[in-house]
């Protein structure tokens, strides 16, 4: 038997409840994670309105563009480390 083949047992294995238990995590989290990332667009949705509106109600460009930086930034934050701070 080469070093790359597995031998597969005829009969099946018996669940483990502590396998399931990971495995139905697991699909919880991906779950998670598609509602987040939904959750994200939505929000870039709605700060392109806000920075549209910002510019044509006459608020700086610079000052828009600050305070949607801060906003983009805080997201990343999360992405990133999982917590804002």
């Amino acid at each position: 038997m080469a070093d790359w083949e597995i031998e597969i047992p005829g009969d099946a294995p018996e669940h483990d409840p502590a396998h399931e238990a990971i495995e139905a995590r697991l699909a919880a989290s991906s779950e998670q994670a598609l509602l987040a990332q939904e959750a994200m667009r939505a929000a870039e949705r709605e700060l392109s309105s806000l920075v549209k509106e910002a510019v044509a109600a006459g608020i700086p460009v610079p000052k828009v563009a600050a305070l949607s930086r801060v906003t983009t930034d805080d997201i990343h934050r999360v992405l990133e480390r999982g917590s804002l701070y």
